[in-house]
């Protein structure tokens, strides 16, 4: 997590977010003190963004994929974004180019006749 973000949140933590028993971070700002829904996520998220095309789920997508970029374990990366297990996480991942040009097959030895690999 990059400093600045981390510094944000311990500040929104300690001095923005209202007393509350909620396991959640971020919680509504009006009695009860409930955590946020996706609604009020999405709104906030369409608000920020240049691209209104945009939905939620792109900024998850993007989490996952740096999440994998730095590294992290894939079933680290399913616990964060709140999955059970990691049979889901695939769906949010997308692979660096660079590593997948390591993993290329050669094709030596397989002839293409009449448009047909054999």
């Amino acid at each position: 997590m990059p400093i600045e973000v981390g510094n944000c949140l311990y500040t929104y933590i300690t001095k923005g977010r209202p007393q509350t028993h909620s396991d959640h971070i971020f919680v509504k700002h009006m009695v009860p003190y409930n955590n946020l829904r996706s609604k009020t996520c999405a709104s906030a998220l369409k608000k920020a963004l240049s691209d209104k095309t945009q939905k939620f789920h792109i900024t998850r997508k993007t989490f996952a994929s740096r999440m994998l970029a730095h590294q992290t374990k894939p079933s680290m990366i399913a616990e964060t974004l709140g999955h059970k297990d990691n049979s889901h996480v695939m769906t949010y991942l997308e692979v660096e180019a660079s590593k997948m040009r390591k993993c290329a097959m050669s094709l030596n030895g397989i002839e293409i006749k009449k448009g047909i690999l054999l």
